[in-house]
C-alpha cells in the first residue's frame, strides 16, 4: 500500500486593515498557528490593507464564495 501525498489546502483571508494593525497582526499569527497545527495541511494566506477586496466588500465576497 502506498501513501498518497497530501496537498495543502490554501485559504485566502482578506483583511481591511494595514499589515501593522492589531487585527492583521493577530490574523497573521492565527494563520501561522493553523498551518503549524495542521502539519501544513491547511495554509491560510492573509491579505491585509484591502489588497484582495476593499473592507466594505469582504463580507459579500465571503457570502458569494469568492474567498
Amino acid at each position: 500500500m502506498t501513501a498518497t501525498p497530501v496537498v495543502a489546502e490554501k485559504w485566502d483571508m482578506p483583511m481591511a486593515y494595514s499589515g501593522s494593525n492589531f487585527h492583521s497582526v493577530t490574523g497573521a499569527e492565527f494563520a501561522k498557528c493553523v498551518t503549524t497545527g495542521t502539519g501544513g495541511e491547511i495554509e491560510i494566506v492573509t491579505h491585509p490593507s484591502g489588497s484582495l477586496f476593499p473592507g466594505a466588500q469582504i463580507k459579500r465576497a465571503i457570502q458569494t464564495g469568492q474567498v
